[in-house]
Formats: structure tokens, sequence, C-alpha cells
């Protein structure tokens, strides 16, 4: 039986903007120029013989200047993603967007400066520099950067066209209504709504469901299909015609020292290891009573059994606190701080941006989580992922704003972790075998699809870049590679029709942040490590994942994994990893040969 329906929370954003004041958000406007102002007087002045006491200035007002521009951006997003179909939300938006991008193509020319210091002057102004500041200094001056007018050319151009395509999308998408029949009536579903129904227990709602949402993409297929092309487009004219790069990066980062290599080497591990996973579709297939899995069964639960729990939203904010709290006392206190600020929106409506997220703003202000919390497991989880994020975010707070939040190579890992800690805790409780097969059965769900499922998506990506590279990128041509790596990753445990070639379609992260799935994937394995040495060790090792999250982006991504005892470059890292997923689906066949 559910949890009783309760009023779901919606977030407080007057921590940015005071809602009683009209003008407050021209004031931050105005202050946020003042800061650019203040910057661009120094325009004429700066050179490499600048002295401490100036370059200070300039670090203090650069600060200042992102403090305010982060806090319009994130006021303006929330805003949006409340209500997409919002016509008022999106214009507001899209004001405070071309705002912003005329403020930081004025301040293009510090970047510059600081790029092209020569090395004398660079190492002594560094040596003046202290904390956060001397490790995001030293980035920003080995930083990508073309001279201005290109620079000013190529922000004023993805501000109407890449950065618009992916709203478009999310708009697209969040107009879509979706009907299915649940026990003998219709329903009209929203796309998160109906996305739901992947993990129901109904094979048959689960089909009907899945179909009902692949058909409705369809409708939208020229549209999507052109917007994904155009987003692909883009970045490939970017980076090689105007760039200049042989071939388009992906996410070779010289701000963080990561390497195309690394990920591509990582994505190549998963696909070589899939077949770990295909053993575990065999399995469940059995555990569900069929022959061979279906596309849209892969998520499937087992039958829950009366100790299967449900959650009020405050049962699982609790729950999920007292979890964290048990691990360490820092990362509880960072978590609850969201909670006790009213900085979540968790309510379910058509037009709500899809899917879930955890949005920091500044340095010692808890961050806003948006989630559709629907009282199952699978929201209890996806809350604790936000809280995870939103509890590094608050571990990091002494930080600087250019350093807070960690880059996307380790900045999944708190939130994994997070979730992974509340489905243990969810397994440990457990008071019956089956009850321990439908966790453990959730816990490689979530492994596959961040894993598996995201290393695919990245290789997905790969091969369109390919085909815009030759100048020969068309639905059909996408469709086709989806299908044959989705047959690939499942090899003979799942039956792929070719009606599920367009599937891509429905991934927002494919359009709304291009070549980012990589993260997911990586931060898994790090993830999977990172908690296997902390059940054999225990409280002891939680220190240093503390250490981790907190580092935050102040070192390079490399030197906080080292603080936690990861070295992702050792030969043998992804063999551990596989060798730990390995001992969960052993430890599944043999909890399903004792129900």
């Amino acid at each position: 039986m559910g949890a009783r329906r309760e009023t779901l929370p919606r977030w407080d954003l007057s921590d940015l903007i005071d809602k009683n004041d009209p003008e407050a958000v021209d004031k931050i406007i105005r202050y946020t120029e003042k800061s650019v102002k203040e910057i661009e007087l120094f325009k004429n002045k700066i050179s490499g013989n600048i002295s401490v006491r100036n370059f200070h200035k300039l670090v203090k007002f650069y600060d200042e200047y992102r403090m305010q521009a982060s806090k319009l951006l994130q006021y303006a997003s929330m805003k949006f993603d409340e209500n997409m179909s919002d016509k008022g939300s999106f214009e507001f938006f899209q004001k405070i967007d071309r705002n912003l991008t005329d403020f930081g193509n004025r301040l293009i020319f510090l970047r510059l400066w600081w790029k092209n210091i020569d090395e004398d002057n660079f190492k002594r102004l560094m040596s003046k520099l202290t904390g956060d500041h001397k490790h995001e200094y030293r980035c920003m001056h080995f930083e990508d950067i073309l001279p201005e007018t290109e620079e000013k050319i190529i922000n004023t151009k993805d501000l109407s066209g890449l950065y618009g395509l992916s709203q478009l999308y999310g708009v697209l998408v969040s107009e879509l209504t979706f009907m299915i029949k649940v026990r003998g009536k219709n329903k009209i579903l929203s796309a998160e709504e109906i996305y739901q129904y992947r993990f129901s227990s109904n094979s048959t709602l689960r089909k009907n469901a899945y179909d009902e949402e692949v058909k409705k993409f369809e409708e939208k297929n020229l549209s999507i299909s052109f917007i994904y092309q155009s987003i692909i487009n883009d970045r490939v004219a970017e980076d090689i015609k105007i760039r200049g790069y042989k071939k388009t990066r992906l996410y070779g980062d010289s701000y963080n020292n990561i390497q195309d290599s690394m990920v591509e080497a990582m994505i190549s591990e998963i696909r070589k290891n899939a077949s770990v996973f295909q053993r575990y579709f065999i399995l469940k297939a059995k555990a569900l009573g069929k022959k061979k899995l279906l596309r849209c069964d892969i998520y499937a639960p087992l039958p829950k059994t009366k100790t299967v729990r449900y959650f009020s939203f405050k049962e699982a904010s609790k729950f999920i606190l007292d979890t964290f709290y048990s691990f360490s006392q820092e990362f509880g206190d960072a978590a609850k701080a969201i909670f006790d600020s009213r900085h979540i929106d968790a309510r379910i409506f058509s037009g709500k941006v899809l899917g879930a997220y955890c949005a920091p703003v500044v340095p010692k202000l808890p961050s806003w989580i948006t989630i559709q919390f629907n009282n199952d497991i699978e929201s209890l989880k996806n809350l604790a992922h936000e809280a995870g994020h939103g509890a590094q975010f608050g571990l990091s707070e002494s930080r600087s704003i250019g350093t807070y939040e960690p880059t996307i190579f380790i900045g999944e890992i708190s939130s994994t972790f997070a979730e992974t800690l509340v489905l243990n805790r969810l397994y440990k409780e457990a008071q019956d075998v089956a009850t321990k097969i439908f966790i453990l059965g959730i816990m490689l769900d979530n492994t596959h699809a961040s894993l598996i499922r995201q290393g695919y998506l990245a290789a997905f990506e790969n091969e369109a870049v390919k085909l815009a590279e030759r100048n020969s990128i068309t639905t059909e041509a996408m469709d086709n590679i989806n299908l044959s790596l989705c047959r690939e990753q499942f090899g003979s445990s799942v039956y792929v029709p070719d009606r599920f070639k367009k599937d891509w379609t429905t991934v927002p992260h494919l359009f709304q942040m291009p070549f980012y799935v990589y993260s997911y994937a990586v931060n898994e394995e790090i993830k999977l490590v990172l908690f296997d040495k902390y059940k054999k060790r225990g409280a002891s090792f939680a220190p240093k994942i503390i250490k981790l999250f907190s580092a935050a982006n102040s070192v390079y991504p490399m030197q906080a994994l080292a603080r936690a005892e990861v070295n992702i470059n050792n030969p043998k890292f992804s063999q551990k990893v596989f060798n730990i997923i390995k001992k969960m689906v052993d430890e599944y066949e043999t909890l399903l040969s004792q129900r």
C-alpha cells in the first residue's frame, strides 16, 4: 500500500531574489554590471607588470561578478524549470541569458590577458595568490581560448544557437502528453510521469507505456532529429573550423588536465565487459518468469513483497538524512541545510522540467533541488542522489566561487555514493529474501543505467560526431547506430526490435547537456570502488571520502581522487570495477536460488 498522499514542497527562491521587491532582479543586474565596469577600468591598464595590489583587486572584482551572475542565471533557470510551458518564464530566462552573455563578452579581455601573460610575471603574481585561487588561476592560464573577437562571436552565436536548441528540446518534450490505460481507465501523463512506468511491476502496463512513449517521440521525430543534428554540427564546426583542432574534442579538458584518450579507453572497457550485465538480465528474466526480457523490461522490479517500503516525502527526507548522518556528521549537516532552507521542489505536474537536478548557486548558500516525488523507492533514491550533490556543495562552501563546484569528471561521485548509502541501508534492513532480491535488483539496475547505459550513450555521441565530421549525419544513420549499439549492449539477453531504434530521442542529456553522459559512467566506476573500500574499512575510511568531496575543483581531479586512495589510471582499475559487479550478480543468483 502506497504512502498517504501529501502536499509536496515547492522551493522557495527568495534567498536569491526578494519576491516582495518588484525591482529586485533589475537591482542585481545593475550590481552585476557595476562589477563588470570595475573590471573594465583595468582594460587599458593591465600589463605583465601590474602591481600585486591591483591584481588582487581584479581577482576580487571577478569573484564578485561571478557570484552575482550565478545568482541571476540560476534564478532565471529555476523559474523557467518550474513551468517550461510558461511564456513569461521563458522570455525572462532569455532576457537574463542575453545580459549575462553581454557581460561575459565584455570580460573576455581579462581571460586573454591572463592566458598570454609572460612566464616571469605569471610566476610573480601566482606566488602572491593563496588558497583555491592559486589552483584556479593556474588552470585559467592554460585555458584554451581564441582572440577576443572570435570568442565574442562564439558566445553570441551560442545564445540563440546551441543553448537555444537545448531549451527548444526541453520545451518541446515538456508539452508532450501521453495516454495509457491504467486499471481500466485512460490516463493522460507528462513525459516524466510516463517514464516512471518503466519501473512498473505490471509487464503489460510497462510495455504499453514504453510503446506510447516511443510513438509520441516518433511523431516529433523530424523536429527532435533536426535539433540534435544542429547541436552536433555546431560542436564539430566550432572545434574543427573555428578552434582549429584536428578532431572534435568531446571530453578533452586542458583546464582540468583530462584527455579524450582517457575517457575513450573507459568507454572501450565498458563495451568489452557488457557481458556481465547480459548475465544479470538472463537471471532477471528467469526471476520474472520470462524466457527473455524485452527492451522495456530491463528496469522492471521483481514482484514487491509486503515489506517493500513506500515513503511520504517527510519520511523519505528523514530516512535520507539519518542515513547520511550514520556515514558522516559533516555530510548529514550539509544535506540537512537544504531541507531546512525550503530549497526543494518535489511537485509533479505537466510542464515542469523533466528529471531531477541539484542547482548550486554560490558558496555558503544551500543548493536547490527539483524532483518529481512519487513515494516509491525510485523517488527515495533520486532524492538521495540530488541531496548527495547538495551535500558536496555544502562541504566545499569555504572554496572560492571558481572552485567550489567539482568538475564533471568527478561531479557525480557524491550523488551516486549517497544513493548507494540509502539503498545499502534498505538492503541490510530487508526482512526477507524476496525484499533483498528486490533491493539488490534496483542496485544492479542503477549500476547498469549509470555505467553501461551511459557508456553506450557516450559511444553513440562519438559515432554521431564522426558522421558530422564526414558531413553525413542523418536521422536514419543515427537511428541505425543507436540500434546497433543497443543490440551490442544487450547481446542475446534482451530482445530489441527495430522500433526501438529511435529511443535515443527520449534521452534529455543528449540534447540539453551534450557530451556529459560519460561522467555518469566514470563516476559510477569510482563510486563502486569507493563504496567497496568503505564497506571493508568502515567509519575509518569515511574522512578520506569527505576529503575527496570537499576538494571539489580546488585541485586537479586525479589529485582529489588520490585523497580517497583512488587511481583510475591504474591498468587494473576497470577490472576491479567489474569484479565488484560480478560479485553483486553472484549474490543476486544466490538469493534467487533461496526463494
